[in-house]
């Protein structure tokens, strides 16, 4: 992963709250990720970005989703000549479940990290009860930050 990570953050930073990152993503070239050595946030100290399901520094992607998505998102950004990193947040595991607290802590680490200029979420919930999610999104919109 450390040979994806950019020395220099510049241009647009996407958190992608998702199943992590593969950093061999197909169809992205080059260093592509956030360097979160340049900054800390939460207290916590990682190459790039975050796992809240495993609580470590390193998000890597064992479903898949993280990095399709990630992928996506890359590939549209370098073709349209846009500079970028992605910051991955891991808070959905291996089979592609996540609880409410992962995904808030997730939602709370891209909202406290002030680079951070559009954060990706493409997942769904069942529950109704999630106030602490709104909540967290009213909070992201506050700051000027792409939901």
């Amino acid at each position: 992963m450390a040979n994806k990570v950019k020395a220099i953050n510049s241009g647009v930073t996407v958190a992608v709250v998702d199943t992590g990152v593969d950093p061999t993503v197909p169809n992205v070239s080059g260093k592509f990720l956030y360097n979160s050595q340049l900054r800390r946030n939460c207290g916590v100290s990682s190459l790039s970005g975050w796992d809240f399901v495993e609580n470590d520094s390193l998000p890597q992607d064992e479903q898949g989703h993280g990095s399709a998505v990630i992928g996506i998102i890359a590939e549209e950004l370098t073709a349209n000549g846009i500079d970028f990193q992605i910051l991955p947040i891991k808070a959905f595991g291996g089979d592609g479940r996540g609880s409410l607290f992962n995904i808030a802590c997730a939602l709370q680490y891209a909202i406290n990290n002030d680079d951070v200029d559009i954060i990706n979420m493409s997942f769904g919930w069942y529950y109704n009860n999630s106030e602490i999610l709104s909540e967290l999104l009213d909070e992201a919109g506050a700051t000027k930050v792409l939901v």
